[in-house]
């Protein structure tokens, strides 16, 4: 009897010891997710500038054909 309840706890042991390592790995993959979501977000952030960039040179171009105009002779 005594032998096999010092089957069963060993067996227990080796159990905890795996859902221990499945959750370090668990957490090595949640910090590769969160730095690859941050990449992205640096990404999209330089991808806005240089839209912005675009939006500022439309709209100087546009302010060229007013001022044309205002200095057309009437």
């Amino acid at each position: 009897m005594q032998q096999q309840q010092q089957v069963q706890q060993q067996q227990q042991q080796h159990v905890k010891q795996q859902q221990q390592q499945q959750h370090v790995e668990q957490q090595q993959q949640q910090q590769h997710v969160k730095q690859h979501q941050h990449q992205q977000h640096v990404k999209q952030q330089q991808q806005q500038q240089h839209v912005k960039q675009q939006q500022q040179q439309q709209q100087h171009a546009k302010l060229y054909p007013d001022e044309l105009h205002l200095y057309k002779p009437e």
